[in-house]
């Protein structure tokens, strides 16, 4: 089962023990189990927010994800415990209650019993399950939290809630300290000295009988408070917002806080938090393949393509028509091809251990024209969409590879740690990676010009593929995407399909250019040590 077929919120033991390795370590978090609520869904569903505050509350509860990864048996115990805890309480149909063999019970009583062993946590449990899990709810406690932090409010709702809680109006009573009134402070209050008038500013007390608040008004304001009037305020800014007579306070009243809502409503541009762009590299209008492997002269098929490059599978998109599917198959056959002849390796090689499989158009995302999918060892093409980004993905396959051949805790070699836990014993990764992979990692780390065109990109630009533009699989993608088309170059053929360069990854701004690739001799000592690592990697009596 691949994790793309798994709906998140859906896993459980029996789709977890289905998953490989890999998948296992992306699936295996809180979120991914027990997702997080879809607010917009549930309001147009009139869901009882005192409901859905509580179970998400529950949820957050609960550990992320559990801190021994690498023990199986305490991973299936996590899995087991927030499944769970989320089947009983995603099933209660009020706050603090579950139902437990057609009884409504309460979920404390009921957690206390599953997960504790005296006092504290059971072991079994103590991998998901946090004290926090045991807070003792209250509906009241429930809803006040639900307004205090406006929770499920949209912005027009949450706008009115301030208003209502913030402005309030004060009928003047002189020396009557009635409820929610306006006046003058009495003796009591007069013993105080920051109650005293002063010789620019009249103090007002502002409240009820069981709390007040006082004001400092500017002579001016104060000289129009007088008896038969009011004043609509802010209680959190101190601030008369109105003064109107005493009659007309409701009507004043509503019409500031209507003034209120709409001004909360219509924040500047320069106020709102600018949400960061997706970065669109240009279309290629054509691809072209001249040299090499020319896409004439050859139609490609699967039983050709699979026998050539030995990849472990291949799969087609629903969308595909017959044209479609031979067009990206011969060029993606013609590329592979290219790519083996300018590394000087084996059209077998690009499989990366026979593990490798390709797809095309069936595994796309919305938001990239290919990506790799390390849980399946897949490199999806989107259609032609995908056109120019195959060596940018087999960079991060190549990446994946590497961790995966030297037995590196971690996704991607590039983002191991520096030591690593095995059977009681503790490993330098540097120790166990090749030397000619060391020396690609530093000398992309050491393009200062390179990184600094990346953080500028993570500045401006949404995340990239596997990450933000300055983490290292993106790096390390992006620099060989352009040692690829180097190669090209430097051999005179043009595959447009396999590269269009990672040279369309740059922004001007205030006259300055920012690359978010190599360039000059930072990119000529990354080319020279790729040419390393391929040699070391792939060709006979060079490779361990």
């Amino acid at each position: 089962m691949s994790r793309a077929d798994i709906a998140v919120g859906t896993i459980g033991l029996m789709e977890y023990d289905e998953l490989n390795e890999t998948e296992k370590d992306k699936c295996l978090k809180r979120d991914f189990i027990w997702k997080a609520p879809n607010m917009k869904k549930l309001k147009a569903e009139n869901a009882n927010m005192d409901l859905v505050f509580w179970q998400n509350e529950i949820r957050k509860s609960l550990y992320t994800r559990p801190a021994r990864t690498h023990i199986d048996d305490y991973r299936r115990k996590y899995v087991s415990a927030v499944t769970s805890i989320r089947d009983k309480v995603m099933n209660a149909t009020e706050p603090c209650k579950i139902l437990v063999d057609g009884q409504q019970v309460s979920f404390i009583s009921w957690a206390k019993e599953q997960f504790t062993s005296g006092s504290y946590v059971s072991s079994d449990a103590s991998c998901a399950v946090t004290s926090t899990t045991f807070t003792d709810w209250d509906p009241k406690q429930i809803h006040r939290c639900v307004v205090k932090q406006r929770f499920g409010f949209t912005p027009e709702e949450a706008a009115m809630q301030d208003a209502n809680e913030d402005i309030w109006g004060f009928i003047y009573d002189g020396m009557c300290p009635s409820d929610r009134h306006l006046m003058k402070p009495d003796k009591f209050y007069r013993d105080n000295e920051s109650w005293h008038d002063s010789e620019k500013s009249k103090c007002f007390m502002v409240g009820c009988s069981s709390a007040w608040s006082y004001y400092h008004l500017p002579n001016a304001t104060a000289e129009l408070i007088k008896e038969g009037y009011a004043v609509v305020t802010s209680l959190r800014s101190h601030k008369v917002l109105s003064i109107c007579k005493a009659e007309e306070l409701e009507k004043t009243l509503n019409d500031v806080r209507k003034a209120f809502i709409a001004a909360k409503l219509d924040v500047p541009e320069k106020e709102i938090k600018r949400r960061k762009r997706k970065f669109v590299p240009e279309k290629l209008d054509t691809v072209r393949q001249i040299g090499g492997m020319d896409a004439d002269s050859l139609i490609a098929v699967p039983e050709n393509f699979m026998e050539v490059f030995h990849f472990r599978g291949g799969e087609w998109g629903n969308w595909l028509n017959a044209d479609e599917r031979v067009l990206n198959l011969t060029m993606c056959y013609n590329s592979f091809f290219n790519m083996a002849n300018i590394l000087g390796i084996k059209p077998e090689c690009t499989s990366l251990g026979d593990m490798m499989s390709i797809a095309f158009g069936s595994r796309g995302r919305s938001s990239a024209s290919a990506h790799f999918e390390p849980g399946g060892n897949v490199i999806n093409l989107t259609r032609m969409s995908g056109a120019g980004c195959l060596a940018h993905e087999w960079g991060h396959a190549l990446d994946y590879y590497l961790a995966k051949r030297y037995e590196i805790p971690a996704e991607f070699a590039t983002e191991a740690k520096i030591h690593f836990e095995k059977d009681g014993t503790f490993y330098r990764t540097w120790d166990i990676l090749p030397k000619e992979f060391v020396a690609v990692y530093y000398a992309i780390e050491d393009a200062k010009e390179f990184l600094k065109g990346s953080k500028k990109f993570d500045e401006l630009f949404t995340k990239n593929g596997h990450g933000y533009w300055s983490s290292n699989c993106e790096l390390w993608a992006r620099a060989f995407d352009c040692y690829i088309s180097d190669k090209l170059k430097a051999a005179g053929i043009i595959d447009t399909y396999l590269s269009r360069g990672a040279d369309s990854f740059y922004w001007e701004e205030n006259g300055i250019m920012y690359r978010a690739y190599p360039a000059g001799e930072e990119r000529n000592r990354i080319n020279k040590a790729f040419d390393d690592l391929i040699k070391h990697l792939f060709v006979p009596n060079t490779a361990e």
